[in-house]
């Protein structure tokens, strides 16, 4: 049997071609579709990913923080790491990568006592050579992305730094959502790209996320496989979290890759370059505040810690990869 691994999901935008707040009212409706949808299968799980989406979830909705805590608990959904703001990995410094994930990291602790240790960054233009070191300075062990693959590269594979650090790299062959025309016999139509994406597999597994932009919960496949006892043909189809699929992955039989996943829509480190310049003088100005400010603490004085924190905030913010 072919195992393939279902993970379901929805692309958040902070923003794009509408503005934040815009984005977040239909976000939230997404987040409350997929919540229901948890709830009422068995064997449906999620995943979830930035904080830009979530912290402003939780203050709109305080009562579904205890739902969403219960369904973490019970492995029915995964928030991985989609940083504070998916951020573009080639403009922001390094300083503000591991910012990125660290701000991540601290909230999920604080909120729900857990860790991510899959960085999620599905939509974002090009990988830099130095992610696997930022990842492994962070606890990041898994790094899934769709973009920047270079020929004959394999979905599961070990990524390599400048300076020889490694993690685990999970390339997405199809993108992160694979669209199901109308009046079509999906599974018939799935089955060929499934095999299709094996044949990138070094472990002989189809990783598919099911989703997309503001996606909604794809029922209809759920109870299509579930008519069918998760069966089809060869192919035997798990809903899993990402976390409970890459554990399982066999190192040994993947291949290493050396460098970056570039470049993609190279215009966007070009255009607008005034922003650029000025995301790259705040980088320089919030850690310098935040060394002056700790002489001052040694000094006596307080140290700036709301302040310093929610400059980064704003600058992490704008990070994002369809904004900076």
């Amino acid at each position: 049997m072919i195992n393939v691994f279902i993970i379901p999901h929805f692309h958040f935008d902070s923003e794009y071609r509408k503005i934040y707040d815009e984005y977040l009212e239909i976000a939230f409706q997404r987040i409350l579709e997929f919540l229901d949808t948890a709830k009422n299968y068995d064997d449906f799980k999620f995943v979830l990913d930035q904080i830009v989406l979530l912290e402003p979830f939780i203050k709109h909705f305080p009562e579904k923080y205890v739902e969403l805590k219960r369904l973490i608990e019970e492995g029915k959904v995964e928030i991985v790491c989609g940083m504070y703001a998916m951020a573009d990995t080639n403009i922001p410094s390094g300083e503000s990568l591991i910012r990125q994930i660290l701000f991540h990291k601290k909230w999920l602790k604080e909120k729900f006592n857990v860790d991510s240790r899959v960085l999620w960054m599905i939509d974002v233009f090009g990988q830099n050579a130095q992610m696997p070191l930022i990842c492994k300075h962070t606890g990041i062990r898994y790094y899934v992305f769709s973009r920047g693959a270079v020929k004959n590269l394999r979905q599961e594979f070990i990524w390599r730094a400048l300076d020889g650090s490694e993690i685990v790299g999970i390339w997405l062959p199809k993108s992160y959502g694979i669209p199901l025309p109308e009046k079509i016999d999906m599974l018939k139509y799935l089955e060929e790209i499934f095999r299709q994406l094996l044949k990138y597999s070094s472990q002989n597994i189809v990783i598919f996320t099911d989703g997309g932009d503001f996606a909604h919960p794809n029922v209809k496949l759920y109870r299509l496989l579930m008519s069918r006892k998760f069966k089809y043909g060869d192919l035997s189809f798990k809903y899993a979290l990402p976390s409970q699929i890459f554990s399982n992955l066999n190192i040994n039989r993947m291949p290493v890759f050396n460098g970056e996943f570039n470049p993609i829509f190279q215009g966007v480190y070009s255009s607008r370059i005034k922003i650029l310049q000025y995301n790259r003088n705040i980088e320089r100005k919030i850690v310098l505040a935040e060394k002056l400010s700790t002489i001052c603490f040694m000094l006596g004085e307080k140290y700036l810690k709301e302040n310093i924190e929610e400059a980064w905030k704003l600058l992490l913010f704008n990070q994002f990869h369809d904004i900076i």
